[in-house]
């Protein structure tokens, strides 16, 4: 069994005689408690008196209970005080009262959200009353609070609701009447204070009208009769290396000897918890993870468990984010069945392509009920997300709390929520939290009249992230603590990090609501650098009084900031980093040489070959394209279906405006059909043509992105299509004749034993009777692309050389902002601006030698692929840039070693 973190022995005395021991927050008084337990385990006593251990908060709401209790009978005080408060306002009501007097002040400046200021005003106006500050003298200081402040005791006078430090007042009349009694918590009569820097006024005042005077001690953190263990201190270039180095530093202890007490100090510990645990995580083995506790909590909403309970009540909303729903896809939290995850995947994936930043939650329900039809599956996602809706819409208009916490509860219980499976230690916890939490969230019916849906929705989430989850977990030998977590433990070995001149004194921090003369002038905390400093050395030296063995870490570099070991260890050695580790008694932490591991290198350059009829293979003229850039992307892509979504933009994407531009173009040769009849048009007539083609392009266009095509938008996207369709539309007109032979159509057929679909924008019918093969474009292209053992963007060449009739050329129709031009290749001269011929004498000939060439080498990337082939190469450099997305699967940076210039780093 380890040895307990507090040492009880000073204490020993004073919990055999029966004190009340005050302690400066709960983990402190868990500590003392365990350690008492183990004293008198050890001494064979099977009974013993629990002691009369509280935190400072616990202790003062026990009081105002015992207080509320005898004054219920307690006639006399009832009639002199019939206003009396009965309740301690709770942390979310607090809250919720400050926003609302905020909001409701006709005086605040426009800047000012209630939402941000709330937590603020309620941290300024408890310390204001811990430090016994009259409200009376913000009037002049800071008559904005002064207004906010007056109101909020107006609200919780009339709900007959007393903040906590505001109850210490009643509690220390109370004890001056005689109305209540120390020996309800102490046998003796006595208080001992533990692990207090420094004590809010109005708390020592109740104190000392709790007991005599000298009936009170103080136990320091730091005694002047203790001499300091051994220390020694050591620099880093950066807070990462300095965490890993204290977590190597702490395993080599643990190994050495699992029963002794190790802690790590990390003053930014709440901020930094995230990337703790994942250096725990990569850096201690199966046989340490255990080894290790963390201290801090995390915000109730960050929690997996609760995470996902909020998004799922999103879908209370009339939109959620295509992030919150790819998350609860990928969610074992609701949804019933084990097999779902086939079902949410399909899901997530054919909302993924919708590529949209938010979609309407009605969209959601259709998607999912779409995918369960095509799998035939079993699963009723979207039966649970209709009832859910059904649920809401049964609802009124404004409810209670209370109200909307039923209605909350159905809903997650319709849709499965927390799951079927059973639950870890953690997750239950974290779902016993999520009960409480409804249940506070209820109690805000006492403050405030029926609200709506969405209010009731953003106050759970406040309340959610603003209540601390910490889950109980076995004690361990190695912990890793705040500062106030810190205080008053004892430790064999203990490191303390962030020791830099920035951090020790701690900075003052002024209120943003009082002025600066105002707080110190009452001497209000983080005000005075003067206190600041005595407090740091005490903290310093009572660390090194409370540890055999003290290292003291800081970073030389924050950013560009440079950074040095605060003055007050300049009397401790500096370590000097040398490769490997020292005894643990040394306190040397420097990180060790990485072992070189024996690697087993296998082939992978050869997949299975595709069976033909048995291998499904979707992809058509892309899977050509991408075999001919790289043999391994293209197996990744169309064999293993390694195909990233597109990412949503705000607004319409390039793809989006190209094919608004494309269905433009459709319905004006729809309706042209050749350029014989473009040019009767007169310019008025084609400018209406133009302008109707637009009209209904965008019409069909705001079905699908009714929220995005407002008037204004509507009216910027009609200009820039009319400047780029007049533009092109007068580059048609100098072509030679031609007619059009398709628009829009998809042609399957079969190219080198491959399944190919084809879509082809457009296909005209030249004077001769041959086609011309069209694509649009709206950005760059290169014609070149086409040409060479190994041509890529082949959709083109496949269909010249799979077409039933003659193909006299093919080209891309460039149309943008900055240029509208043909780009392309064809047997004869002059068919239209930017198309050429082949060099050579007889242009005619080098078009059939060119096809030659298309069909031998495409008919070869075709065998590649059915056969397997999936070389990790790049056969143009630039596509390892243009197929990203593919490089951690591919892993061509660690072939060539260019992490820079691929774009990749190790974050």
């Amino acid at each position: 069994m380890l040895r307990p973190l507090f040492d009880i022995e000073p204490l020993s005395d004073h919990i055999e005689r029966g004190d009340l021991i005050i302690t400066a927050n709960n983990r402190l008084a868990a500590k003392i408690r365990q350690a008492w337990g183990v004293k008198q385990a050890a001494s064979s006593c099977n009974v013993w008196h629990q002691p009369a251990v509280y935190a400072i908060d616990s202790w003062v709401q026990e009081l105002w209970q015992s207080y509320c209790d005898a004054g219920s009978g307690d006639t006399e005080r009832a009639n002199a005080d019939q206003h009396s408060p009965t309740q301690i306002v709770t942390p979310a009501q607090e809250t919720l009262v400050w926003q609302n007097v905020i909001a409701n002040d006709d005086q605040r400046a426009a800047h000012i959200q209630p939402a941000g200021y709330a937590t603020l005003a309620r941290q300024t106006y408890r310390q204001m009353q811990q430090w016994r500050i009259p409200v009376q003298h913000l009037a002049a200081e800071s008559p904005d609070f002064y207004r906010w402040a007056t109101a909020f005791d107006q609200v919780l006078k009339r709900c007959q609701m007393q903040t906590q430090p505001g109850s210490c007042e009643a509690l220390v009349s109370a004890f001056s009447g005689q109305r209540l009694s120390i020996s309800a918590f102490s046998r003796s009569g006595r208080i001992t204070l533990v692990g207090f820097q420094t004590m809010p006024p109005i708390y020592l005042q109740l104190v000392e009208s709790a007991a005599d005077p000298a009936d009170v001690e103080f136990i320091a953190i730091a005694s002047a009769e203790t001499d300091p263990h051994p220390a020694k201190k050591q620099a880093f270039t950066d807070s990462k290396q300095e965490l890993l180095a204290a977590i190597k530093w702490a395993t080599r202890l643990y190994e050495t000897d699992p029963g002794q007490r190790i802690g790590i100090v990390i003053p930014d510990l709440q901020q930094r918890r995230s990337s703790v645990e994942r250096l725990l995580n990569a850096h201690t083995g199966d046989n340490t993870a255990t080894a290790f506790n963390i201290s801090a909590g995390v915000p109730l909403a960050n929690t997996a468990m609760v995470r996902e309970a909020l998004s799922l009540l999103d879908f209370n909303r009339p939109k959620i984010s295509l992030n919150q729903c790819s998350a609860l896809l990928n969610s074992p939290f609701w949804g019933g069945d084990p097999v779902a995850p086939t079902l949410k995947s399909a899901a997530e994936q054919r909302l993924q392509m919708l590529c949209r930043r938010e979609l309407r939650s009605a969209e959601v329900r259709y998607q999912i009920a779409q995918i369960e039809q095509q799998l035939d599956s079993s699963e009723t996602l979207s039966t649970a997300l209709t009832q859910f809706e059904t649920l809401r819409r049964e609802a009124p208009a404004t409810a209670t709390f209370s109200s909307w916490a039923t209605l909350f509860k159905a809903q997650l219980e319709v849709v499965g929520w927390p799951g079927q499976r059973n639950l870890t230690s953690e997750e239950y916890q974290q779902h016993q939290h999520w009960h409480d939490l409804v249940a506070a969230f209820s109690t805000l019916d006492q403050l405030q009249s029926p609200v709506s849906l969405f209010e009731a929705l953003t106050q759970l989430k406040q309340l959610a992230g603003a209540t601390t989850f910490q889950p109980e977990t076995p004690d361990a030998s190695i912990q890793i603590l705040g500062l106030l977590e810190s205080t008053a433990l004892r430790f064999d070995h203990l490191w303390v990090m962030g020791t830099d001149d920035q951090q020790w004194p701690q900075p003052c921090q002024l209120n943003p609501l009082l002025s600066a003369d105002f707080q110190r002038r009452h001497k209000m905390p983080r005000t005075l650098p003067e206190r600041e400093l005595v407090l740091a050395q005490q903290q310093l030296t009572a660390y090194q009084q409370h540890s055999g063995n003290t290292v003291f870490s800081f970073c030389t570099r924050d950013g560009d900031r440079q950074l040095a070991c605060t003055p007050l260890l300049e009397h401790i050695p500096l370590i000097e980093q040398t490769t490997g580790y020292s005894d643990e008694t040394s306190g040397t932490a420097c990180l060790p040489e990485p072992q070189k591991l024996d690697m087993e290198t296998i082939d992978c350059a050869h997949g299975p070959a595709v069976k033909a009829g048995l291998t499904p293979i979707k992809g058509g003229s892309s899977i050509f394209d991408t075999q001919a850039l790289c043999p391994f992307n293209a197996f990744a892509r169309y064999r293993l279906g390694a195909i990233q979504p597109p990412k949503p933009s705000l607004g319409l994407s390039a793809m989006d405006r190209g094919s608004l531009l494309h269905l433009c173009l459709e319905i004006i040769w729809k309706r042209l059909q050749s350029q014989q009849y473009l040019l009767t048009l007169t310019e008025q007539e084609l400018r209406e043509q133009i302008d109707q083609a637009i009209s209904e392009s965008i019409s069909q266009w705001q079905k699908t992105y009714p929220e995005l095509m407002g008037d204004r938008f509507v009216s910027l996207e009609a200009e820039r299509l009319q400047n780029q369709l007049w533009q092109w539309m007068e580059l048609e007109k100098q072509r030679t004749p031609f007619e059009i032979a398709e628009i829009e159509q998809r042609h399957t057929v079969t190219f080198g034993g491959l399944p190919v679909t084809l879509r082809i924008d457009r296909i005209d019918r030249l004077s001769n009777g041959k086609l011309l093969i069209i694509d649009y474009k709206t950005g760059a292209v290169a014609v070149n692309r086409w040409l060479g053992e190994r041509p890529d963007q082949p959709q083109l060449p496949l269909y010249a050389l799979t077409s039933e009739e003659p193909v006299a050329g093919i080209s891309f129709a460039v149309i943008n902002a900055d240029q509208q031009t043909f780009a392309g290749i064809s047997e004869q001269t002059n068919i239209a601006p930017g198309i050429n011929t082949l060099k050579g004498d007889d242009s005619f000939a080098a078009w059939e030698q060119q096809q030659q060439q298309w069909r031998g080498s495409l008919e070869s990337i075709a065998a590649e692929f059915i056969s397997g082939e999936a070389e990790v190469c790049f056969y143009n450099n630039a596509a390892a840039q243009w197929q990203a997305e593919l490089l951690p699967l591919n892993r061509w940076p660690e072939y060539t070693g260019e992490l820079v210039s691929m774009g990749v780093t190790d974050e």
